[in-house]
């Protein structure tokens, strides 16, 4: 567990204080623009490197919002998510309007603000195990991708503690979860029990997108 002490808690300084020592100084970050009475989810992007070859996005915003938690899980009550991509990702073209193909690379900004967003809009809460689905059938997808849904876990490309990347931030505990998006048929046999985020883990498929991996099911 990382203690930055000395600070009040503001989501931006939390992400930034937490990994800038881990991932670098070279990022930028997606702004969500908003009212001045809203809370904002901005995603900041980590740049490959050579030791470490994936785009890396962090949400920072969603912990704003304590949900209200289940006994036994009060300690989740603010997260952060987390999503990689391939190193090759046109990420740095999401904000081209004139990008005809703008859905298929941006599509994960849209899935981490859109399941930032999730507990404040519908009163819910989002935890380790926690998933959803995109449309009504599992045959609709997140437009742009091959995926129907997600289901949140650790963030295993970055959290090597196993302590989902705990974060003691003024005054504030914050977990980071990794997002894993699914195909229909993982969602539909997570649903029925089976132990998916396991078979992810161990056929090496870090949190995040990885367009044209084989399904573990």
């Amino acid at each position: 567990m990382d203690n930055i002490a000395g600070q009040e808690f503001n989501p931006d300084d939390l992400v930034a204080s937490r990994f800038t020592p881990v991932l670098g100084e070279d990022y930028w970050v997606y702004h969500e623009i908003l009212g001045l009475d809203e809370q904002p989810v901005h995603i900041y992007c980590w740049r490959p490197t050579e030791e470490r070859p994936l785009w890396t996005l962090v949400t920072s915003g969603m912990s704003w919002h304590k949900m209200e938690m289940p006994q036994g899980r009060q300690d989740f009550d603010r997260i952060e998510l987390i999503m990689t991509l391939p190193g090759d990702w046109p990420l740095d073209e999401v904000t081209s309007s004139a990008n005809e193909g703008r859905e298929g690379i941006s599509w994960p900004l849209d899935l981490l603000k859109m399941t930032a967003r999730l507990p404040r809009s519908t009163n819910s809460w989002l935890s380790y195990g926690s998933s959803s689905q995109w449309g009504e059938s599992l045959e609709e997808t997140y437009p742009g991708s091959d995926f129907s849904g997600f289901v949140l876990g650790g963030a295993v490309s970055l959290d090597t503690e196993f302590d989902l990347l705990k974060t003691q931030f003024g005054g504030v505990t914050v977990h980071f979860l990794g997002l894993f998006p699914l195909y229909a048929q993982e969602i539909e046999a997570y649903l029925a029990g089976v132990k998916v985020l396991d078979l992810l883990y161990e056929a090496g498929f870090a949190e995040g997108a990885h367009p044209g991996r084989p399904p573990v099911v």
